[in-house]
This record gives C-alpha cells, structure tokens and sequence, in this order.
C-alpha cells in the first residue's frame, strides 16, 4: 500500500476534480543556458488540490547519467503554499562552469520529471535594497451562484532589480498567485476564486532575485471592480494559475533522459 502524504493550502474551493500539484516552472529554466554558478534553484508546483510528498530529487551531469553529483529528500514541510501554487527552494549542490546538468524529481507515486540546464562561467549580480513595484490595471468579478466568485485582475510587476523575477501577488492577506516574468517588467493577468464580494481590490507584492532573496512588499495598489455575471474567462478551480504557457518540462512515467 502507497502511503502519499498530502499538503494543503487555504482554499476558497474545492471542486472534485481538483488535481495534485505537478511541477511546471523551474529557476533555472529547463534549457537553460549560461546559468550563473550560485544559482539559488526554485521550482514551482501548480495544482489545487496539494503536493505529493516526498520527493527524490537527484542532479546528474549530462555526461554522467549514471551517477547522481548531489542528492536530495523533501518531505511535506519544504514545500510553502503560495496561492495554489506550491514553491521548493531546492538545493543542487556546487555548480561546476560551463557543465551542462540533467535533474530528475521522482515522486512516490513513481513519476519522474526531468529538466536540464548549463552553467556558464558568472555568478549572480546581487540586488542591493529596494522594493518591488505592483501596478493593478484591472480588475473585475464574476459571479458563479452560491457566493462564489471568480477575482480576475491584470497587474504589471517591476523587479526590483534589472532582470527576471519570482513574484508572489498578495491580496487581502494571502497568497493569491505565483508569477516568473521576464525582464524589468512585465504585465499578466491572473484570476482566483473567493466568497467575498468586493468593491476594491488592492494587490501587493514581494520578489526573489536568482541569489534567493526575497524583496518587499511593495506598495498597495488598488483598483474599483467591474461587476459581471455568467461564465467567466478562467474556471474557477484554475484560480491563482498564471494565465501565460507555462514552460514544458519533460514528463515520463519511468526511465530518464540519456543524453
């Protein structure tokens, strides 16, 4: 018998046919080139219904795919809930220059899910102060009967730095969404569910750079809400999702890529 433990965030829903957290975006990014040495890797797990755990994380270099370099467990306990997203701030050991590195994750229910990347010879430019910016474009509701709501919002984000960034979009105290953007700015739209009507809706946001460290949170931003009814343009159960492609990793139920 399969033991899986589950963790779970706050939900404002929980339809039947929520899903388990699966692994869909990853700093360094799969295919990543030039990644600096001291990366700080984290890897983000979208679902709604909680992650797995543990999991077995092994670091291979791609031209030894025998033979891990480094070794990890994560139970339960790593993973912090942001939204309905689930973030690990994994570790992959020391990092040799311009050395291309395979990762596995391997779940107890036995899938695995692989990605790559290769260093280059640099290592990060740290950010020194300052704090993030959050502009709220828009933002609307939509009713679904019985009190529920559907939160769509469109927010630009600012790094507090000069390059991509991990940003967590808060609203009325909580996580409501995970968002990895590229450059200095970047515009998104996002979308959750509650059972709270609301008049206002203001955002806040903190950062991590590459080395780890989170910045903010930023000012409020806020914004009057456009009521609708009917369907809205994002289901409910997707709530906090990005809505963006996300990055495809490499999914297999066994085995592992042998470059």
């Amino acid at each position: 018998m399969l033991l899986v433990t589950l963790a779970f965030a706050e939900q404002a829903a929980a339809p039947a046919d929520c899903a388990i957290a699966a692994l869909s975006e990853s700093i360094p990014a799969d295919g990543a080139t030039g990644v600096p040495v001291d990366i700080a890797p984290l890897l983000v797990f979208r679902g709604s219904c909680g992650v797995a755990a543990p999991y077995n994380l092994r670091v291979y270099l791609a031209s030894d795919p025998i033979t891990p370099v480094h070794e990890d467990v994560y139970d339960f306990a790593a993973f912090e809930p942001a939204g309905e997203s689930w973030l690990l701030e994994a570790d992959f050991g020391t990092l040799l220059p311009d050395t291309a590195y395979d990762i596995e994750m391997e779940s107890e229910w036995g899938e695995r899910v692989l990605l790559g990347f290769t260093t280059g010879s640099g290592t990060i430019d740290p950010v020194v102060g300052g704090v993030p910016g959050i502009t709220l474009d828009y933002a609307s509701q939509v009713a679904h009967g019985g009190g529920l709501y559907t939160t769509e919002v469109e927010v630009t984000v600012t790094s507090v730095g000069s390059g991509d960034g991990v940003y967590r979009i808060r609203e009325d105290g909580f996580d409501r969404a995970v968002v990895l953007a590229s450059g200095a700015s970047d515009t998104v739209s996002l979308s959750w569910s509650s059972f709270e009507k609301q008049k206002e809706i203001c955002v806040s946001v903190i950062e991590r750079d590459g080395a780890g460290s989170w910045f903010g949170p930023s000012e409020l931003s806020c914004v009057s809400v456009e009521r609708s009814s009917g369907c809205s343009h994002t289901a409910p159960w997707l709530a906090g999702w990005l809505i963006v492609p996300l990055l495809g990793l490499r999914r297999r139920a066994s085995g592992r890529r042998v470059s």
